[in-house]
């Protein structure tokens, strides 16, 4: 008889200070201008679900061209992000 260990995920997710900077930044913008998820899917070209796992968990960052499109969707400036 195998006796089976639990297995515990140790690892750490990835987090950068600039992508969560940016996430804040978009979220501040999205509330100031009351753009839905959905109204910012539709502004920037990336789909509703990459930015709703986005705003709403670590598990899925935007890829940097995502990043710029809504960036420019919600006119957020991407040199804030130098100093982070």
């Amino acid at each position: 008889m195998v006796k089976k260990m639990a297995r515990f995920n140790v690892s750490k997710a990835k987090k950068t200070p600039k992508l969560q900077h940016f996430k804040k930044l978009m979220i501040t913008e999205m509330f100031n201008k009351s753009i839905s998820v959905s109204e910012l899917a539709k502004l920037s070209g990336v789909t509703s679900d990459k930015v709703q796992a986005f705003k709403y968990t670590d598990k899925r960052p935007l890829k940097f061209d995502e990043i710029v499109k809504v960036a420019t969707a919600l006119n957020i400036d991407l040199n804030e992000l130098k100093g982070v």
